[in-house]
């Protein structure tokens, strides 16, 4: 399904509105896990999941009102379920490319003037953002004509 209320937005510009999303979703995240666990005091693995659900819904809400103009799976509940997957598939990612790094990385207090497991952190996040950004894309937001 192509979206024709949009003009075509380069890939660049895709990106970029993309991660525009994911700090949003980020901070929000962040934020909402913070005020569960340490203000409600609720179960820290509980807050986790509400404050990734809600993350992973605000991408989403982006993806398809802002981000990209082409839908493979608009109206289907496959869309939001693979949608899903993938960014499950992100998390799994992010966990094993830690793991990665803090074996290969130098075993110091600080890289970069940032602490070491900090470092390890965005530079994962770096590579799972490019990899939800492609695989989101490829999926759910291209169509083959």
């Amino acid at each position: 399904m192509n979206n024709t209320t949009h003009h075509n937005i380069p890939l660049w510009r895709q990106f970029i509105r993309y991660s525009v999303s994911g700090t949003i979703a980020t901070a929000t995240d962040k934020a909402l896990f913070y005020v569960m666990h340490y203000t409600l005091d609720i179960n820290v693995y509980v807050a986790t999941t509400v404050a990734f659900i809600t993350g992973l819904a605000i991408t989403y809400i982006f993806s398809i009102t802002w981000i990209f103009q082409q839908r493979r799976m608009a109206g289907t509940i496959a869309e939001p379920f693979i949608y899903l997957i993938i960014g499950l598939g992100g998390v799994l990612l992010m966990n094993v490319l830690m793991w990665l790094f803090m074996r290969v990385m130098p075993d110091t207090e600080t890289i970069m003037l940032l602490p070491r497991n900090f470092f390890c952190n965005i530079t994962a996040t770096l590579l799972v953002t490019i990899y939800n950004f492609i695989a989101k894309r490829l999926i759910l937001f291209t169509t083959h004509e």
